[in-house]
């Protein structure tokens, strides 16, 4: 968990929470705030930015993860159980096809990605801005592509 001096940390627990003062204000003068204020991976994909455009080694390492990294297509924890078994030899070949696919089309925009970092570093870009012009190139890729890869939920805050 990210501290710094405008967060309040309202939960002891090991899953805890932290909100803006702002969205705490708003929650005990009993207006709602959004979804977004409260939902956890909303609160730490804006951490995240936070921290990336205020800690310069921070940016750097999620410029170089965010360019570098590899996309994995997300399952479904429901689907995991109705995974294909090779005995399934015609629902094994279309999973294994999506498979393909989708590592194709991920290679492909971890190329783009690296081409994106490359230039802004030669530019003499910083570390956060490389990460946010990867950030407004995941924001282009296709709906489903974000879903899949899970990249939607940084995305929206592009």
């Amino acid at each position: 968990m990210f501290k710094n001096d405008n967060t309040n940390t309202r939960l002891a627990y090991t899953d805890s929470v932290s909100i803006s003062d702002n969205a705490y204000r708003a929650l005990n003068e009993g207006s709602q705030p959004s979804k977004d204020a409260t939902d956890p991976v909303s609160v730490a994909a804006k951490k995240l930015i936070d921290n990336v455009n205020s800690d310069p080694e921070f940016a750097k390492q999620m410029a170089r993860d965010a360019a570098f990294g590899t996309d994995l297509k997300m399952v479904k924890v429901d689907d995991i159980f109705n995974l294909p078994t090779s005995d399934h030899t015609k629902r094994w070949a279309e999973f294994t096809q999506g498979q393909k696919e989708f590592e194709a089309q991920a290679s492909g925009i971890r190329e783009q990605r690296i081409t994106i970092y490359n230039d802004l570093k030669s530019k003499g870009a910083s570390d956060a801005d490389i990460f946010n012009g990867i950030m407004q190139f995941n924001k282009t890729l296709p709906n489903d592509y974000q879903k899949m890869a899970r990249i939607d939920q940084l995305t929206k805050y592009f």
